[in-house]
């Protein structure tokens, strides 16, 4: 498995995701729909930490193949947090957004370079 998650948190309310070593399109549809199931399996809100920083980074020449990682969001994702995308594909992801607002959702993506950062930002959206 190219994946893992984790609740860092006892109260459930930071999902990790990290995604290591290298990963299909097929894989990462999977990991997005289980973040999704567990996210779904509390009644409360959610933060979600993906971590890529070790993972090898996957062509989004096709900004179209995110299409099905965000066509069921959660409704209790609060906040979204990625660890470690390279420069390009935070700028794929975010046109990616913002031509399609309506499937996306209103879930904010944050990108950040440090597990810190993420935990911070996670922590303190979820504290609001």
């Amino acid at each position: 498995m190219a994946y893992k998650l984790e609740w860092l948190d006892n109260d459930q309310t930071v999902l990790h995701l990290v995604m290591e070593g290298e990963m299909t399109w097929e894989e990462f549809y999977e990991a997005m729909r289980e973040l999704k199931n567990w996210v779904t399996s509390v009644d409360h809100p959610v933060s979600t930490i993906t971590d890529v920083g070790n993972a090898k980074p996957m062509s989004l020449s096709n900004v179209l193949k995110l299409k099905p990682a965000f066509a069921d969001k959660a409704e209790n994702t609060r906040l979204s947090v990625v660890v470690g995308l390279p420069a390009f594909q935070q700028t794929m992801v975010n046109l990616f957004t913002n031509l399609y607002k309506q499937l996306a959702g209103e879930v904010p993506i944050v990108f950040v370079k440090t597990m810190e950062e993420a935990q911070a930002l996670a922590a303190r959206e979820i504290a609001k």
